[in-house]
Formats: C-alpha cells, structure tokens, sequence
C-alpha cells in the first residue's frame, strides 16, 4: 500500500506536495506541516472531507480569500454501462445456482486436509513446499485426480503451488498500527473484527476461484514480471467510495484474490456496478464474473455487515482517526506513548464492535 505527502497550507487547506523529502519547508516549499496520507484515506476522500470542513470553519472570518479557497468541481465521470443493472443482476443470479450445482467436495476434502498433505508429501531436500505441493497436485492420488478435474485441464498447478503455500499471508494477516507503517487504522480495526480467514478457508477461496484473478478470470503467477500478480482483495471494500455503502469486511466469503490490474483499476468502487462498466473484463463474461462471486458468497455462507453494523465500525474508526489528527496537527513525529496509547485505543475499540 502506498502513500502520499500532503502540505498543510493557509486556513489549514490540504494540497499535494511536490517538493523532495530533504526541502519540504524550505525553499519553494510552500508548506509548514505535512502529513502522510495512505491509498485508503486518499481512496476514502479524506482530502476532500478535510478542505470542506476547512472550508466552513473560516467562512466567517474577515481575512479569508475566498477566491483561494474556492474549489472547482470536476465534472462527475461518466459511467458506461455494458448492461442494464436490472439484465446484469438477473443473468448473474442465474449463474450463481447453476455455479452452486457443481460438485465441491474435492475442493472441501483438499482444504481440510492441506497442511495434512503438504506434511505427508515425499521430498528430497531440493524440493520446496510449494514443489512438493505441485507433486502431490500431478500425482494419480484419487484426491489430485479429482482436484484436477475443478481446476480444469489448463490450470498451472505449479503457480497454483506458490500461492497456495506463499500467499496465505497476503489474506489472513491481522494488520497492527504503527504511525511510521503504512497500516491505515481502518485496515487495522477490520482486519482483527471478526477475521477468520485461517490457512483453511485461505484454501478453498484460491481453490474456488481455480487458482485465477476473480475478477478477469486470468491464471494468477508469482513469476517475477508476470502481468497477473496475485494480490489481496476485499470484494465488498473496507471503505467503499459511497458512505452509504456497508463496509466490507476481513472475512471468509469477502476476500480473494484479484491480479494486481484489477484491483488497482476497481478501488473502493461498488462490486456490481465496476463490473458492469469495467474494460478489465469482457462484455460476454461480466454475469459470469459476478455470478461466479454470488456463488462464492453462498458457498463460503458469507454475509456482509449491515447498514447498523457498518455504521458503528465507521464511528470508532472516526473515533481513532479524531485522536490521530489531534496528534499529527503540531507536525511533530508522534511520541512512542501517544503511539501505544492509540493502539490501545484500537484494541478497545474492536473488542466493543465485537460485544
């Protein structure tokens, strides 16, 4: 996850700051403070939100250039829709129940067993696990042959593998805040409410998906420049760009795995309506896509927080991010206790969600 330096300007207006990081506050630099923001916040509109409140805190004060303040609206981009929502959404449900009708237990025997497997494997010492594993995936046990058969005929069991044993991380981690890491305190809080994503259920979501990017349905590789890297994907977003939106949570039947394209091009939009007027995805297989993911939902027996639910992870998220911009407003690197203590505060904050 990346992140952005933003100046603190006059009548606390935020703006992107363009200067190295040894002349920020010097030279052409016209900032005093700066302050880090990460892809979430910036996705999240923070930048926005912050300059508004700005904004009408000082419409009442005599000094105020308004002309400075004045913001010009970009023009709503417009979305193409390659179907009707209403076609989209019919044809999608179709596809989800005849998706359901297909045979799992292969997939559910396999995830069960996995670390049973791995363990088990034969290997010589050359061998790595993700080696060994794809050994396993080409044999004639009756459990591989069956596994086959789902992932289909050109499924590349050794990339397969190298997810399988090197990327658990990639969805089960439970991130922890640090003021110096690129954690942001949203990330934080939603992936330690409610995160079972153990190795298990990590599994059988790769396996579902065939090993592909869930989305464009390409075979995902670990091969160093291979165009479909895997990445970790919320399919209802932690923050998604209409607050109106329930939050998306750490959770088994929410997370997958997207190539890197994209994740990137979808964001924090809403999953039906990207779909629908996505170029990342053909026009022919779009009900495919998202009936696929419905599928996956039902399967997993997943469902997403509610309007209530979500709306109080965004207050205690607010909460804490109240408290952090407290302490970044002075510029200062924040005290390693003022630190702890928001960490605490996070912690208390989850374990009241959870109650």
């Amino acid at each position: 996850m990346g992140s952005k330096t933003f100046g603190v300007g006059q009548y606390g207006i935020l703006s992107f700051c363009k200067a190295k990081p040894e002349n920020r506050g010097t030279g052409n630099c016209p900032h005093g403070e700066h302050i880090e923001l990460d892809d979430e916040q910036l996705a999240s509109g923070y930048v926005r939100k912050h300059n508004e409140a700005a904004v009408l805190a000082n419409l009442d004060k005599d000094d105020v250039d308004m002309a400075m303040l004045a913001k010009k609206k970009k023009p709503a981009k417009q979305i193409h829709f390659t179907h009707s929502p209403e076609e989209l959404e019919s044809a999608s449900d179709e596809v989800a129940q005849e998706f359901l009708t297909r045979d799992f237990d292969a997939l559910a025997r396999f995830s069960k067993s996995y670390e049973t497997v791995l363990a088990h494997q034969v290997a010589d010492e050359t061998m790595s696990a993700s080696e060994r594993l794809a050994s396993f995936l080409q044999s004639e046990n009756e459990l591989a042959v069956e596994l086959r058969t789902y992932l289909g005929e050109d499924a590349d069991l050794q990339s397969i593998s190298t997810i399988l044993v090197d990327e658990v991380g990639a969805m089960t981690t439970s991130f922890s805040w640090h003021a110096n890491r690129k954690v942001s305190l949203a990330r934080a809080v939603l992936s330690r409410l409610h995160n079972d994503m153990d190795k298990q259920n990590y599994v059988s979501t790769v396996l579902f998906f065939r090993g592909r990017c869930c989305y464009c349905d390409k075979p995902l590789s670990k091969e160093p420049k291979h165009q479909y890297q895997p990445s970790g994907e919320h399919l209802t977003p932690i923050l998604p760009d209409d607050e109106k939106d329930v939050v998306g949570s750490t959770r088994y039947g929410n997370m997958a795995l997207a190539c890197t394209k994209c994740n990137k091009e979808r964001g924090n939009r809403e999953l039906s309506t990207w779909i629908n007027s996505t170029n990342c995805i053909r026009k022919v297989n779009k009900a495919d896509v998202l009936g696929r993911i419905k599928a996956f939902r039902k399967f997993a027996d997943y469902r997403d927080y509610s309007v209530e639910e979500s709306a109080r992870i965004r207050a205690s998220i607010a909460k804490l991010q109240g408290e952090l911009d407290k302490l970044r407003a002075g510029g200062a690197p924040i005290a390693r206790a003022d630190e702890t203590r928001i960490r605490d505060l996070l912690r208390s904050e989850v374990e009241a969600l959870r109650s």
